[in-house]
């Protein structure tokens, strides 16, 4: 089941990446991105693009995408856009290619060491890869994470939660990051138990969403409260949480996350499935 934006696969990216690269950046219909930590805009001029290069992948039509991750130019010559916007606004093939792009842009930006044995790295496999002095490849990093939809058990409410570094208004779905050695359900017992006081019973995995900020995979489930009298929050991380109706959540009465991540795609899901 794909039900959010980021779910989409843009580009193909399973062939010779060097030499695919190589041809890419001589290629007039490629599309060359300037990528910085936050923003992405269109290039127009390869000779400007500089040299760290990481070459995406292909869409069905054979059109490549090449990022730049050291533009050599002025920022302000440039029409940049936000990630978030592009989330938001941009057509899903698009989107797919930002969230590549930017993710790829930030890991690059945070590795510039090998954590083994403290060497500059370089890139390799048209970026895909980086290499220390001891020849080691160093792979990107995605960090999984759990969220959650937990409803009561006659489906009738829904359980949000406001963050203590949010406006008051603010609500979502639980979530957290996945511990070493913990299964996804697990996380979700854990993080539902730590965080709201509730025991589950029905996990079941809904969707999943990448999402780089700063470079988790959001894996998304539904969830049955047993014990929905229960709800007590900590006051550090979560100031408050709340069961929610239907036509409450309808009549706007709390801020609801954005429309392109997937604490949205569940909410609306759920809403979706009343049936009187």
């Amino acid at each position: 089941m794909r039900i959010g934006r980021l779910s989409r696969r843009g580009l193909d990216y399973s062939t010779d990446a060097d030499a695919t690269l190589s041809a890419a950046v001589r290629d007039p219909r490629t599309r060359l991105l300037a990528v910085s930590r936050d923003g992405i805009a269109f290039l127009s001029d390869a000779a400007r693009a500089g040299e760290s290069l990481v070459w995406l992948g292909q869409t069905p039509d054979e059109r490549h995408w090449v990022a730049s991750l050291g533009w050599a130019g002025d920022e302000d010559e440039l029409d940049w856009s936000n990630l978030r916007t592009i989330l938001a606004e941009g057509d899903e093939d698009f989107t797919a290619i930002a969230t590549q792009a930017t993710a790829l842009a930030r890991w690059h930006d945070d590795h510039g060491y090998s954590p083994v044995d403290g060497s500059a790295v370089r890139p390799v496999h048209a970026g895909w890869a980086l290499q220390d002095a001891g020849d080691r490849l160093h792979f990107p990093r995605t960090d999984p994470a759990v969220i959650v939809a937990i409803a009561t058990q006659d489906d009738e409410r829904l359980l949000l939660a406001s963050n203590t570094a949010w406006d008051e208004n603010r609500f979502s779905l639980i979530a957290g990051f996945v511990d070493p050695g913990e299964s996804l359900e697990s996380a979700v017992v854990r993080e539902s138990l730590e965080e709201v006081g509730l025991e589950l019973s029905r996990v079941r995995y809904v969707s999943s969403q990448p999402w780089p900020f700063p470079r988790s995979l959001m894996v998304g489930f539904a969830a049955t409260a047993t014990n929905p009298g229960d709800v007590h929050v900590d006051g550090v991380e979560i100031r408050d949480a709340r069961w929610f109706t239907r036509a409450q959540l309808r009549s706007g009465a709390v801020q609801l996350p954005g429309s392109e991540s997937i604490a949205r795609k569940l909410i609306e899901r759920w809403l979706a499935a009343d049936t009187r």
